[in-house]
């Protein structure tokens, strides 16, 4: 559970760098001392786990929908030759990632 919670911190804190302690409450309702806890290692209730990954998840949702409508409009009006390059730098991408996770768990 420690591994679940504190990566799921991390992706909402990525997710919104600007906010503070009492924007983070305000956003999950979970009260300002027990956020304050919970970034600070306590284990969290599995409410809490559910309030912000379904605040991730709506954010994912709509970040998707636009990438696969930019990624149909691209389809439809790019030429072959751009189309390889734009699937040659997504991949180029994930193994980027792919190469950063592997480092950070060594």
């Amino acid at each position: 559970m420690e591994k679940v919670q504190s990566n799921l911190l991390k992706a909402y804190r990525q997710a919104r760098p600007h906010f503070g302690l009492r924007e983070m409450s305000k956003e999950t309702g979970i009260q300002l001392t027990r956020m304050h806890r919970l970034l600070n290692g306590s284990e969290m209730k599995v409410k809490e786990l559910r309030i912000i990954q379904e605040l991730l998840n709506q954010e994912k949702g709509e970040e998707l929908s636009s990438f696969l409508h930019m990624a149909e409009e691209c389809a439809d009006k790019l030429n072959s030759t751009v189309l390889d390059k734009l699937i040659a730098q997504m991949k180029r991408e994930l193994h980027l990632l792919k190469l950063k996770e592997r480092l950070q768990f060594a």
